[in-house]
């Protein structure tokens, strides 16, 4: 059996360990590391986590940048179903979506949503095929699988879609960090190795 010393506990922290009874037990319990997942928080919880953390316990903070990756936007309540068969508009405009058009996000990734490409949506919740992509920041896909999408969910396509290795919230919120003392960072969904020099930069 491996001797506790050589064993690291990191944990990722969200709302329901946001709550100074939780930090203070996972304080007590050796936890080694609290990540902040980028992907699913924005700047101003960013700074509200930091400081809950602080007041709380003194486990030292990792934070996870969003990095490359497709998303959806921001939907309606607990998610929207889209059945099967219909049509739905996906736009790089913030907004909140619907059965018939949601957000999604890097904007970047519009330039290379041709027709024919297929998206997985949510570990393959959902799948929907492009059909047009005339306008900029805009498609028009056909759902090939029904289910429900959530908000800030991954969406993955069937062809290469180079994307930004850092978001600009990555990197502003590095900057924070950096300014908060933060010194542990991890670098989700690296693309290459200068985009880790580049991490390594920052």
């Amino acid at each position: 059996m491996l001797e506790s010393r050589w064993i690291k506990l990191i944990c990722t922290v969200g709302p329901a360990s946001m709550k100074p009874r939780v930090l203070e037990h996972m304080e007590r319990l050796g936890v080694d590391l609290l990540r902040i997942n980028l992907s699913h928080t924005t700047l101003d919880q960013m700074d509200e986590m930091v400081r809950l953390i602080r007041a709380n316990c003194a486990i030292p903070l990792c934070l996870d940048t969003e990095g490359a990756q497709i998303r959806t936007g921001r939907m309606g309540g607990r998610g929207v179903v889209l059945r099967r068969g219909g049509l739905v508009r996906l736009t790089a405009q913030e907004r909140e979506g619907n059965v018939s058009e949601f957000q999604l996000k890097p904007r970047e990734a519009f330039e290379h949503l041709r027709p024919g490409a297929v998206l997985r949506v949510d570990f393959d919740e959902v799948r929907l095929k492009v059909i047009d992509s005339a306008r900029e920041g805009v498609a028009t896909a056909r759902i090939l699988r029904g289910g429900t999408v959530g908000t800030n969910k991954g969406v993955a396509a069937d062809r290469d879609v180079p994307l930004p290795s850092f978001s600009e919230k990555d990197r502003r919120a590095i900057a924070k960090a950096r300014q908060e003392g933060i010194a542990t960072f991890a670098f989700s969904f690296a693309s290459s190795e200068e985009a880790v020099r580049t991490m390594r930069r920052m």
